[in-house]
């Protein structure tokens, strides 16, 4: 989790301590510190980091992260930029949930028990030092999003948690798990993760809440295997009857699944705050599915958490603005900057490829793969490009290319069985390039920045055509741009790498927690 830097004016007498933030609940969420002096231009200016922390269990791990190097077990508590993780209470501030800790050689870190015991009374703190009465006024006053602690640079550091399961999250493919996976660390014991089952393909799905490790889901409803209409009609009957039975603060749904939709309809039959991470994305494509469900879950949503300006003026365009929509940046930009792997050498022996001498491909979309004609164009002119080809191939996509007899035309390129994330995600920074209809793959690339030539009718992430993607349809252009890029794929490469995602900064899942906090809140 990563920690981010603000910047104070300095007092004559400032914290050096690490404060540690805790919820309502007295749990652990957060851990700052001083971590330099600077001068500046009308005084010393004093460098704080902040550290969120969502479980005590990850803490050490955590902290040796944003440290930047392994704490040791009896550092001095007073040395700046160092953190013990021997924590135990010297100060505390009344009605303001914050402490000045201190170290001891414990074998564990006493402060769970030292808040379970009741020590945050409310009583007259003694030697309160300069800078936590600026936060202690701060929080009294109320927080808004352009303040230091949750403001669009900075790292959210909620100040309410809802109460354990009280936060249901409605997913069922694989995509969603990869970007609710980090809100779903943040949320910690208020998550209530329900899988609908759309995707029940192990590969898909099941494999990568180990994957991610994150804990299985409390729920999982099995409707994968039927129709659009049948998942989306039988999953909201399954939601709403669990719901009725235990009823959520709110519920979370990503993208634009069948999930998406049963999710929504769900929350709004039940009168539940309805929460779209991943809004106002649009296609302007009627024949895709997809459109549909995004565009029934923002119109039914209390909260659009939008990932990019271009999603906020869509979203205003069709009269959801204000409160309910929130510009947050798209929860894949942390996912896979977490997940991507560092030495990727093993995974190109594994797979029999050479560092950017090879194209990822991937088909699933039913406008590609459900038409025997437009799939065969595609896989002839993937076959024709001067790089071999990996294509881990989808289940519905390799149902479809037997019962076309699209075997031959298989067998001219690298296929596989679906690849596991991380792996995905380090071939396809290794790549020279990739073809593919995957939404989340537009995404993906603007971040290991290598191209992708988008193979669809539309695409609802104009963010990134003209940069790290091109739109074509299938037919000749396939090879004619590929072949265009990889010409020269260090340039190609080269200038890619100097252009910023334009899908924010990675604290998009930080935003949206708060944001649940605060409707919670509100409700």
């Amino acid at each position: 989790m990563p920690a981010v830097e603000f910047v104070r004016e300095a007092r004559e007498e400032v914290v050096v301590h690490p404060v540690v933030r805790i919820d309502n609940d007295d749990r652990l969420i957060g851990i700052e510190w001083l971590s330099r002096q600077v001068p500046g231009e009308e005084g010393t200016l004093s460098v704080w980091t902040v550290l969120p922390l969502h479980d005590l269990r990850t803490t050490r791990r955590e902290v040796d992260r944003a440290i930047g190097a392994p704490i040791r077990e009896h550092d001095d508590p007073h040395q700046l930029g160092r953190i013990s993780l021997r924590l135990q209470v010297t100060e505390h501030v009344a009605n303001d949930r914050l402490l000045i800790v201190g170290g001891n050689n414990d074998p564990e870190p006493p402060l769970p028990a030292a808040m379970r015991s009741g020590l945050l009374t409310g009583q007259t703190p003694q030697g309160r030092r300069e800078g936590v009465e600026d936060e202690r006024q701060h929080h009294e006053l109320g927080c808004d999003r352009q303040c230091p602690y949750h403001c669009g640079e900075g790292t959210v550091i909620a100040h309410h948690t809802a109460p354990p399961k009280s936060i249901a999250v409605v997913l069922g493919t694989r995509p969603e798990i990869i970007k609710l996976g980090h809100v779903i660390r943040l949320l910690g014991d208020a998550a209530w993760v329900i899988h609908t089952g759309q995707h029940y393909d192990a590969n898909l799905s099941a494999s990568f809440f180990g994957e991610l490790n994150l804990p299985e889901p409390d729920l999982y409803l099995g409707v994968g295997g039927t129709s659009r209409g049948h998942q989306i009609g039988d999953a909201t009957q399954l939601l709403d009857a669990h719901f009725s039975e235990h009823r959520p603060l709110a519920v979370v749904v990503q993208g634009d699944t069948n999930a998406v939709a049963a999710g929504a309809l769900a929350a709004n039959a039940g009168g539940i705050p309805l929460v779209h991470v991943e809004a106002g994305l649009r296609s302007r494509d009627r024949n895709m599915p997809e459109e549909h469900n995004r565009i029934i879950a923002d119109h039914l949503s209390d909260l659009c958490a939008a990932p990019t300006r271009v999603n906020v003026d869509n979203l205003a365009a069709e009269g959801i603005a204000g409160d309910r929509v929130l510009l947050t940046g798209n929860t894949i930009v942390e996912a896979v900057r977490s997940l991507l792997p560092a030495d990727r050498q093993p995974l190109l022996e594994r797979y029999e490829v050479t560092a950017g001498r090879f194209v990822l491909s991937t088909f699933h979309r039913p406008e590609n793969v459900d038409d025997p004609e437009r799939f065969s164009v595609i896989l002839r002119h993937l076959a024709a490009l001067s790089l071999p080809v990996l294509l881990p191939l989808h289940p519905r996509s390799v149902q479809r290319a037997a019962q076309f007899g699209l075997g031959s035309l298989l067998d001219m390129l690298m296929v596989t069985e679906p690849i596991g994330y991380r792996d995905f995600l380090g071939l396809s920074a290794e790549s020279a390039m990739l073809v593919s209809d995957s939404g989340g793959v537009q995404e993906e690339v603007s971040i290991v920045k290598r191209p992708v030539l988008v193979v669809r009718n539309s695409t609802e992430r104009p963010e990134v055509l003209g940069t790290f993607a091109e739109r074509v349809l299938p037919g000749q252009d396939i090879v004619d741009v590929a072949s265009r890029w990889l010409d020269d794929i260090p340039a190609t490469h080269a200038r890619l790498s100097s252009i910023p995602s334009p899908y924010g900064d990675g604290h998009a899942s930080e935003r949206i927690v708060h944001a649940i906090n605060e409707l919670v809140g509100r409700e």
